[in-house]
């Protein structure tokens, strides 16, 4: 049995410093400077972030074949951008151009075919059973119907009791 775990983080593109980031001389010296502690950014770009798509597995020579899967929405990313991204990933790490860079039912198809093709060589051997929170795209039928044509056991796992 492979027990594995599906879940979507967002991630910004801008990483806006916070207090406690600097040593006490880095601040006084930042603080002296012209520029001061901000970066001028505009609005759009404090807003904008990708999704990564984790999923871990409890073995861990397993876990460097299972897809780790950046959804980056088309806009953020020009056709030339993300190819050149592309050709520098591993294997395993897969970037994709959706509309809106979130997971959604079709994405969670894709993601499950993924997952099986990556995994095609231990289905004889092993039984995948992939655990994921209970996020609305996750519970729709088509998701829990591309678990079952891949043969993989699905769970959710309720709100609230993961703290």
């Amino acid at each position: 049995m492979l027990d594995c775990n599906l879940d979507e983080t967002s991630v910004t593109l801008y990483q806006e410093p916070r207090r406690g980031m600097l040593t006490p001389g880095a601040k006084r010296k930042a603080a002296r400077a012209a520029i001061g502690f901000h970066r001028k950014c505009p609005k759009a770009s404090t807003r904008s972030a990708f999704t990564h798509v984790a999923i871990l597995c409890s073995d861990a020579e397993v876990q460097k074949k299972i897809p780790q899967i950046l959804l980056v929405r088309d806009s953020l990313c020009s056709q030339v951008k993300y190819e050149e991204i592309k050709s520098q990933l591993p294997d395993h790490v897969k970037i994709w151009r959706t509309k809106n860079g979130w997971m959604n039912v079709d994405t969670f198809v894709k993601v499950m075919d993924e997952l099986s093709k990556s995994l095609a060589s231990l289905k004889d051997t092993h039984q995948i059973v992939l655990s994921c929170d209970a996020y609305k795209a996750h519970l729709h039928q088509r998701c829990w119907r591309a678990a079952a044509i891949h043969n993989i056991l699905m769970f959710t796992i309720p709100a609230k009791i993961t703290y």
